[in-house]
Formats: structure tokens, C-alpha cells, sequence
């Protein structure tokens, strides 16, 4: 009733309706600290921009410590504002800059499908694109397409210097698996947590059940321990000096061995 209300009012002052915006931010830590792209840099940019214009903010999604090589599925906020699109809550998406949005010329184009089935636009507030005009599109894709080759040369540059890392028995993330600890960079076998990953196997071993040996360790250690990490650690291959990489590959004496 009140939103009809006021687009009669708007209709007979020959106003139209504020268009209905969300704020996107997408801010990874390394390009805050060599790119001054901080949240707050980039949320009072595009607050003076829906204000300047005229725009009504719906909601602020934000994306924060993800690089744009991360997939879209693993950008949550990203994922909720296109849900809001299908819901028809927006009519326009503002960022600052096209690699705050996309790096990658598949994803744009599918999630344009979606934006174009609702009627949702988007402006990038730092930069100019025409898609009225062949070239402007043209201009559009050559962007694209240079944002997804300097993320793809990223990338690879990442991986090789992991895979150096792992070759060599180096850690590669913080993460570490129960039953280690690391030392100069490298992972070394914790022992008072390593006898227990052996209780686990061997108890595994001699049951077959999963269940059951979740089942004897939360009754011997008073843990809480879930099912999933009980399956994890006996498919780790980690407990046998083994690294199985993202492809299945795996790489021998990367871990001391515990089992």
C-alpha cells in the first residue's frame, strides 16, 4: 500500500522511482595493502555515487579477504546478491572497477543471463563501458580477457612456486593436519597427537567401521570428534608420508610418517 502510494506520487510529480541498487565490494588483503582497495575505501566511493545519483541502496554485499581467481561459487556474498536479482529486489549493481566484479569472460556471461532475465544492469563507477555500441562491447571483452590472462599467469605462478614447496617438503598453508606440528617450515610429527592417529587406525583397521572406531575414540579421549574427521584422517594419505595434490597426483616423503 505504501509503496503505491508513494509511485503515484512519484508518477504525478513526473518523477520516476530511485533506482533500487546494491553495492558490491570484493577486496582481497594483498590488494588492500599494494592497491590502497580497502572495504571501506571502495563502500564510501559507491555511497557517494548511489547518493550523487539519486539511487536507493537495497543492501551491501561483501566479499571480503577473496581473490578474484576464486570461483563463484566460493564468494558468498556474491551468490546471496544474484539470489536477490532472481527475486527482482534489484535494478542496478554498482562496483568500482570491472575486476572487482569479474575476472573471468565465461562467469560475466552467465551471470549476465541471469541479470538480463530480471531487468538488472550494472555500472563499474571508476571505469567507462558502452555495451550500447559493437565497440563498446569489444572494448568489454579485450578487458575481460586481459583481467582473466593476468589472473590465470597469477595462478600459475602460485602453483609453481607450491609445487617447488612441496617437492622440497615445505609447508604451503597454515592448515596442518592433527598428528603434526610445524618446525622451520616443514611439518614434523607431534607425538603425544600422533599416538592417537595411530589408535585410530589401528582400531580401524581391526573393526572396519567408521562408526565404531568414532565411537571407541570419543569414549577413550572424551572429544567431541565428528564422523567427517574421523573419515578424513583415515584417508589422509599425509600419515604415510604421501601428498596427494589437487589433480590426485601424489608426491612421496612430503610428511614424516606416522603410520
Amino acid at each position: 500500500m505504501v509503496r503505491n502510494i508513494k509511485d503515484n506520487a512519484y508518477n504525478q510529480l513526473g518523477r520516476k522511482d530511485p533506482k533500487r541498487v546494491a553495492i558490491y565490494i570484493r577486496v582481497s588483503s594483498d590488494e588492500q595493502v599494494k592497491h590502497g582497495l580497502s572495504l571501506d575505501a571502495q563502500k564510501k566511493s559507491l555511497e557517494d555515487y548511489c547518493k550523487k545519483h539519486g539511487h536507493r541502496i537495497v543492501d551491501t554485499y561483501i566479499d571480503e579477504g577473496l581473490t578474484a581467481r576464486k570461483t563463484l561459487r566460493k564468494r558468498v556474498e556474491f551468490n546471496r546478491m544474484i539470489e536477490d536479482v532472481k527475486k527482482d529486489k534489484i535494478d542496478l549493481i554498482v562496483f568500482i572497477k570491472l575486476d572487482r566484479w569479474f575476472r573471468n569472460v565465461r562467469d560475466y556471461y552467465n551471470t549476465m543471463d541471469v541479470l538480463e532475465a530480471h531487468n538488472c544492469t550494472w555500472i563499474a563507477t571508476e571505469e567507462d563501458y558502452d555495451l550500447t555500441t559493437s565497440t563498446g562491447r569489444l572494448n568489454l571483452n579485450i578487458r575481460l580477457s586481459i583481467s582473466q590472462n593476468e589472473s590465470d599467469q597469477t595462478s600459475d605462478r602460485i602453483n609453481f612456486v607450491f609445487a617447488n614447496n612441496r617437492a622440497e617438503g615445505r609447508v604451503v598453508s597454515g592448515a596442518c593436519p592433527f598428528g603434526y606440528k610445524i618446525e622451520d617450515k616443514k611439518y614434523v610429527i607431534h607425538e603425544g597427537n600422533a599416538e592417537k592417529v595411530r589408535d585410530i587406525f589401528d582400531h580401524f583397521t581391526k573393526q572396519g567401521s567408521l562408526m565404531k572406531t568414532l565411537s571407541y575414540f570419543r569414549d577413550k579421549y572424551n572429544c567431541r570428534l565428528s564422523y567427517n574427521a574421523i573419515k578424513r584422517y583415515v584417508r589422509n594419505t599425509a600419515y604415510i608420508g604421501e601428498y596427494r595434490t589437487e589433480k590426485g597426483e601424489l608426491m612421496p616423503n612430503y610428511t614424516p610418517a606416522i603410520i
